[in-house]
């Protein structure tokens, strides 16, 4: 199954929001409770997310450093905001772990929810 076919587009270019829509995500993000750092992660990780195959959802896979330069916040007010979003099952990660050949670390993958995004209300 290609990506066209699964992702965010159907085969014959429209899309598909199965999986959910970014722009509807957004929306909720904006109008929900959340803190301003976790507004902000999500809408850093929104705006790198891809529809992927393998989890059959959305996903990205930024540093921590670019989430930083992305939102003006912070290593620790990142942090908060990824644990808030976790917290709210917003978003959950894969640790990217340890490269041994390259001698560093690899990014994390977050996967985003973007249906329980979009479901979000103001509180």
């Amino acid at each position: 199954m290609s990506r066209l076919e699964y992702g965010a587009f159907n085969p014959d270019g429209s899309f598909n929001d199965e999986l959910g829509s970014p722009i509807r995500a957004s929306s909720g993000i904006r109008d929900s409770s959340l803190s301003k750092q976790a507004k902000s992660v999500a809408w850093a990780l929104l705006s790198r997310a891809n529809a992927t195959e393998e989890e059959e959802g959305w996903s990205c896979f930024p540093s921590l450093g670019r989430l930083q330069k992305d939102t003006g916040w912070g290593r620790m007010a990142v942090w908060r905001g990824l644990l808030e979003l976790r917290a709210a099952g917003l978003v959950t990660w894969t640790t990217g772990g340890w490269n041994a050949e390259e001698e560093r670390n690899l990014a994390n993958t977050y996967h985003l929810d973007l249906l329980a995004m979009e479901g979000l209300k103001g509180g």
